[in-house]
This record gives C-alpha cells, structure tokens and sequence, in this order.
C-alpha cells in the first residue's frame, strides 16, 4: 500500500497559516519541500504499480507531445491555446496507455520553465501558478474531495479491526513522522543538506507530524490499489482519520514553537539562537 507515502499540501499549509506568522519562514519552505517530494514519489508508484496493459504507442505519443510542449516553450511559441491543445493531447496518451492520467500531469509541470526567460520578468511556472491556482484551490480540490471521501459513516467501527486500514493509519502518524524526521537528521548529519535559517529540529518535529495530512492523493492511491469498495472505504477512513489527528496534534505543536520564536525575538531574551 502506498497511501500514507503522499502528503496533503493544501491542508498541511493550512494548519501552518492557523499556527500564526511567528514562525520562521524556513519552516514553510521546509514544508513544501518535503509535501512535493512526497507527492512525485506517490505518484511515481501510481505510474509503476498501476500500470496493467502498457500501450508503448499511446505512451510514446504522450511523450511527444510532452517534447512538443517543451519545444512550445523553448521557441517561445507558446500561446495559451496551443498549450492547452498540447495538455490534452498528452492527458489523453496517458491515459490511453493504460498510465494513469495524473502522470501528464506530473510530466507537463516539470517541463515548464521556472526561471524568466531573456526579456522577461516572470518564468512561465510563475504566470501558470498565478493564474491556475484559484481554479485549482477553489473548484479542482473540492470537487475531488467530494468525489473521494464518500465514505459511510457505519464503516467506521469495522476499520478500527480492518489490517489495512490499522497499517495506513500508522503508516501516516508514525511512519511518516519517523520518515521525515529521520530523512532530514540523516541528510543534515551526511551534509547532504542544511536546515533552512533560523529553524532549528524542534521546528522539524511538528513539519514531520503535519507529514500524516494525507488527503488527495492518498485517497487515489486508495481507490487504485484496493478492488473491494469495503476495502477502500476502511482504508479512507483510516486516511481521514489520521490526518484529523496529525492536523491537531502538529497545530499544537506549531503554536507552542511560535511562543518560541516570539520570545526569542523580544530585547529580553538576548541573541537569538537555533535550538538543537
């Protein structure tokens, strides 16, 4: 099972924006660092472990229209119809190739240039965020979440003695929290990477709990990889619930790491130094 590998950005930034603004904002880089992460890997096993039936023509014409979209932009010949033909041509490929569809998706965003191109003030990856993010925070997420969370509320006894549901809901509190946590002491003590300023590992600790928020992409992978629909809904209910619980428990955290920061900040305190 691979439900809990993904984290939910959407709602992990929300609790962050409940904590309050005294918090580094290393801690919100640090956050999406690792929610993005998360979600290429999930989808990268929805694109291995649920492939049945590979059409290799439908995906090599996935993958030409991905070069066509990328040639679009190195041209720069690049209109906003031409684009959009391009998008569903390879949604279309994808999805045709037995791939799941999602993978497009995924393959069209790392093919837009995120840095500004000569003239330009903006790259490309900015303007689309600009102007796609209120269609997709405030009509794509909700109508998913509908569609997905359809879940009766009797099921929620039987989960608590399902095993796969008991495993995805561990799986996202304490899975995803020792996974993060670990992940990131290993890479700062193999030099691999640093904290970034002004955030010290006891503002890692609740960032790693806030790692159990797995809502979306979660709940696809559930309806992907479990054929029975008892099944799926143990398992979705066991993903809900964890993400109630890592959303409390990581508000709580974060609040008491704000008083921190504010503290520290006041003449009283002194200097202002990086917890170990």
């Amino acid at each position: 099972m691979g439900d809990p590998v993904a984290t939910d950005i959407a709602f992990a930034l929300g609790v962050l924006a409940l904590a309050g603004s005294s918090l580094p904002p290393g801690v919100r880089v640090l956050l999406l660092s690792m929610a993005v992460i998360d979600d290429l890997v999930a989808i990268g096993l929805i694109a291995v472990l649920f492939t049945a039936g590979l059409s290799l023509a439908w995906l090599a014409g996935g993958l030409a229209a991905g070069g066509a979209y990328w040639l679009a932009h190195r041209t720069r010949v690049d209109p906003a119809w031409l684009l959009w033909a391009i998008a569903i041509v390879a949604w279309i490929c994808i999805n045709a190739s037995a791939v799941h569809p999602t993978v497009s998706g995924i393959m069209l965003g790392l093919l837009t240039p995120v840095r500004p191109r000569e003239g330009e003030s903006t790259s490309p990856g900015e303007r689309y965020e600009h102007r796609l993010h209120p269609v997709s925070a405030g009509v794509v997420v909700p109508l998913f979440a509908l569609v997905a969370a359809g879940i009766p509320i009797a099921t929620a006894g039987d989960a608590l003695t399902d095993a796969i549901a008991v495993g995805v809901f561990a799986g996202l509190l304490v899975g995803k929290f020792a996974g993060v946590l670990g992940g990131a002491w290993l890479a700062v003590r193999f030099r691999l990477g640093t904290l970034p300023p002004q955030v010290g590992w006891g503002d890692v600790v609740p960032v790693a709990v806030l790692a159990g928020i797995g809502y979306t992409v979660s709940l696809l992978v559930v309806q992907l990889s479990l054929p029975e629909e008892q099944a799926q809904q143990h398992a979705a209910m066991a993903v809900l619930a964890a993400s109630v619980l890592a959303s409390l428990a990581a508000l709580s955290l974060l609040r008491l790491r704000a008083r921190v920061h504010r503290s520290a900040d006041t003449p009283a305190s002194g200097s202002n130094t990086r917890d170990v």
